[in-house]
């Protein structure tokens, strides 16, 4: 047999299964998979399918063989009828396999919603596409499902995802269709309903914040910022960059579920039940990191033009402060006005982290807003900002 092949991109290495894998071929493939694995460091490995027609006992023997090597790994690209083979074997209960995509065409269908890095359309009746931009790879659109699914199963309250598909030279995810409107949407539809639709945002996030997760399928959010701020190192004082990572490192432990971007665009209503969407930040941690994501548009909101409010709010500037005034009132109830005026100047300090954060990842961000951020997180940190003590109230609640 002929040295294996593989596919190298952007740290994910595929190795390319043979047509036929069977007893024949089978222990040649398993020795110099094996030999590469051990000669090469590794970040993430597939096993690509797509041209694979058949595989006998013998070949899945050699891929439980490597699972038990202590190699993680996921077979790419199967067809039906082999997929119908591990199925059948309960292999698929063993191994991560993902289905070969299927193509999908957007052509003439309705675009009914567009955001930074992805355009929805309606697909038919009962289900949308959600088609991502370059910014995201594969392996994230894949994560994003899969987040979806886990939350869906441990009691978050969001859309049913699908699959992932192929759309010409870019990726895309079914979702179910919603009958429903954004939060941002019944702000703006039922201005006299206002009150009641922040008591209930506030008391949906509690909710879903309350939610214990498993830590198999979704990252720290500790790691995920820390990952963040090292990322863009470079564009921060180093003392304002210490700054930064010793707040996040003294947010508490926990193990509940993050959304990464609960603002009022990514909770629907259907039947006046809050749903969220757009889950590929999901991560596990403290609840002030979901706090964080409409404090950003709080931040934000005094120094940037309406029309980018409305983008990325839904909301208009003078909206989004008010609604933030009445959002962390109902989230932090007290009659201490200095204990409240101290929560909130925390909440803010950290949600300026996140805006800087933003600024530094989104090349369209105009240069005035990175500085605008930093010089709002010097302002709240001086002001007592970095009191974290008081986020231990949130998990006492």
């Amino acid at each position: 047999m002929s040295e294996i092949k593989v596919a190298d991109n952007n740290g994910i290495s595929a190795i390319i299964i043979p047509k036929r894998l069977y007893a024949d071929n089978a222990p040649a493939f398993g020795e110099e998979v094996l030999s590469y694995l051990e000669k090469n460091e590794i970040q993430k490995l597939d096993f690509d399918a797509s041209d694979t027609e058949y595989i006998s006992s013998a070949g899945l023997r050699i891929f439980l063989m490597i699972k038990q090597k202590g190699y993680d790994f996921e077979i790419i690209n199967v067809n039906k009828d082999v997929y119908d083979i591990f199925e059948i074997t309960g292999f698929s209960d063993i191994l991560k396999i993902r289905r070969k995509m299927r193509e999908v065409s957007v052509e003439g269908l309705e675009m009914i919603g567009m955001g930074a890095t992805a355009k929805v359309y309606r697909l038919d009746q009962d289900k949308i596409i959600k088609v991502f931009s370059d910014v995201y790879s594969l392996s994230d659109i894949v994560t994003e499902m899969d987040r979806t699914k886990q939350a869906f199963i441990k009691g978050i309250v969001t859309a049913i995802s699908y699959d992932v598909v192929k759309v010409g030279d870019s990726y895309g995810t079914i979702y179910e269709m919603l009958n429903a409107k954004t939060l941002s949407e019944e702000f703006n539809s039922n201005p006299d309903k206002e009150d009641h639709y922040v008591e209930q945002y506030v008391n949906f996030m509690k909710r879903m914040n309350s939610i214990r997760i498993d830590k198999e399928f979704f990252t720290s959010s500790k790691k995920h910022y820390i990952g963040r701020l090292h990322m863009f190192k470079d564009r921060i004082a180093p003392e304002i960059f210490d700054r930064m990572c010793a707040m996040i490192e003294a947010i508490p432990d926990a193990e509940f579920f993050v959304h990464g971007d609960f603002h009022p665009k990514n909770v629907m209503y259907e039947n006046d039940e809050p749903i969220l969407i757009d889950m590929g930040g999901t991560t596990y941690g403290h609840p002030i990191f979901d706090i964080m994501s409409f404090g950003v548009l709080r931040l934000f909101a005094p120094v940037v033009p309406d029309e980018f409010a409305f983008q990325f709010a839904g909301m208009s500037k003078e909206q989004v402060l008010r609604v933030w005034d009445k959002f962390i009132k109902i989230y932090y109830p007290t009659d201490d006005e200095e204990k409240f005026k101290k929560f909130e100047c925390v909440c803010l300090c950290y949600s300026a982290i996140r805006c800087w954060m933003i600024a530094c990842l989104v090349s369209s961000f105009p240069e005035e807003l990175v500085k605008y951020a930093i010089g709002t997180f010097q302002k709240y940190y001086e002001a007592g900002g970095n009191d974290t003590e008081i986020l231990a109230w949130i998990t006492e609640q």
